[in-house]
C-alpha cells in the first residue's frame, strides 16, 4: 500500500464515504433479496393450500363411496381443510400485508438512492487523493525554499501554482464534507420514517393474523388441542379486525365456502399504507444535493 497524502481529518471522511456506501449498498441488495423470497413464500403458501384442498376433495370422494359403516370412520376433511384454506386467503389478501410489502419496496428505493449518490461521493475521493500529493509538494521545505530563491515573475508563477493546488483540494474536500451532510440529513429522516412505519406494518400484520386465524384456534381449542398463548396472554386484536369469516359447506357439492369482512386482493394493493406512509413516501426528506464539483458517474 502506497504512502497516504491524506490527514487523518481527511482519511475519516473517506472511511465514512466508504462505509456509507458499503452499508446501503447491503441494504438495497438485502432488500431485493426480502420482496423476492416474500412472493416466493407466498406463491408456496398458496400451492400448499391448493394442495390440502385437493387432498381433501380426494379423501370426500372416497368417503362418499364407502358402505355407511366405513364412511362413519372417515373424518370429514372439508371443514378443516376449508377454513384454514378461507382464513389463508384472507389474509394473504388483507391489506396489512399489502402494506408490509410496499415499506420493503420503499426501503428499496431508500437505499438504491442512497447508495448511487453515495458512490458518486466516492468517486471523487481518487481526486482528493492526487491533490493532496500536490499539495504535499507544494507546501513542501523544497518548494518554499525555492519560493524564497525566486522573485519577480518566477517568485508570482511559483505561487500562484501554490494557491491553485491548496484552493483545488479545499474544494475537492468541502465537496465531499457537503455530500455527506446533505447525505446523513436526507437518509437520516428517512431511515427514521420509514423504520417506525414498517415496525407498524409488521405489528399490523400480526394482528390480521390473529384476526384471520382466530377460527382456527377455536376449533382446536373444541378438539383438545392447546392454545399456543398462555391464560390471559393471548394477542390484543384491533375491534374492526376481529369479525370472523363466514364460513358455509354444501355437501352436495363438496364444496367450501366463504363470505369475508376483509379486502380481496385487487382492493387490498391500493390501500394506503399505515403509520404516515400515505403522507411519506419513499423519497421523503430532504433532497440529496450534490456538490457540483463531485464525479457524476454512477456506479454500482
Amino acid at each position: 500500500m502506497g504512502k497516504s497524502y491524506l490527514s487523518q481529518t481527511q482519511q475519516l471522511r473517506v472511511q465514512q464515504v466508504c462505509t456509507t456506501h458499503k452499508h446501503l449498498k447491503e441494504l438495497n441488495l438485502a432488500t431485493e433479496e426480502a420482496l423476492k423470497y416474500h412472493d416466493k413464500y407466498f406463491a408456496a403458501l398458496e400451492k400448499v393450500m391448493s394442495c390440502l384442498l385437493n387432498n381433501s376433495d380426494a379423501i370426500e370422494d372416497v368417503r362418499r363411496h364407502l358402505d355407511p359403516e366405513s364412511a362413519a370412520k372417515v373424518q370429514p376433511t372439508v371443514p378443516t381443510v376449508g377454513r384454514l384454506a378461507a382464513a389463508h386467503s384472507t389474509w394473504h389478501a388483507s391489506a396489512e400485508l399489502q402494506a408490509l410489502r410496499t415499506e420493503l419496496e420503499f426501503l428499496k428505493e431508500i437505499s438504491s438512492t442512497g447508495r448511487h449518490s453515495a458512490k458518486k461521493t466516492k468517486n471523487s475521493i481518487g481526486g482528493l487523493e492526487k491533490a493532496a500529493k500536490k499539495c504535499e509538494d507544494v507546501n513542501s521545505a523544497d518548494y518554499l525554499e525555492k519560493l524564497e530563491r525566486k522573485s519577480g515573475k518566477s517568485h508570482e508563477k511559483l505561487l500562484r501554482v501554490q494557491r491553485e493546488e491548496n484552493t483545488q483540494m479545499e474544494r475537492i474536500e468541502n465537496g465531499i464534507v457537503e455530500d455527506m451532510r446533505s447525505l446523513a440529513v436526507s437518509l437520516s429522516t428517512k431511515l427514521v420514517t420509514r423504520g417506525t412505519a414498517l415496525q407498524h406494518a409488521f405489528a399490523s400484520v400480526g394482528f390480521q393474523m390473529s384476526a384471520s386465524f382466530a377460527d382456527g384456534s377455536t376449533a382446536a381449542n373444541s378438539h383438545g388441542v392447546a392454545s399456543p398463548f398462555a391464560p390471559g396472554m393471548a394477542p390484543a386484536m384491533p375491534s374492526t379486525r376481529v369479525s370472523k369469516t363466514l364460513l358455509s359447506y354444501d355437501d352436495a357439492t363438496g364444496t367450501y365456502g366463504t363470505s369475508s369482512p376483509y379486502p380481496t386482493a385487487q382492493s387490498a394493493a391500493a390501500v394506503a399504507v399505515p403509520q404516515d406512509s400515505s403522507d411519506h413516501g419513499a423519497a421523503t426528506g430532504v433532497p440529496l444535493d450534490f456538490h457540483p464539483g463531485a464525479d457524476k458517474t454512477a456506479g454500482l
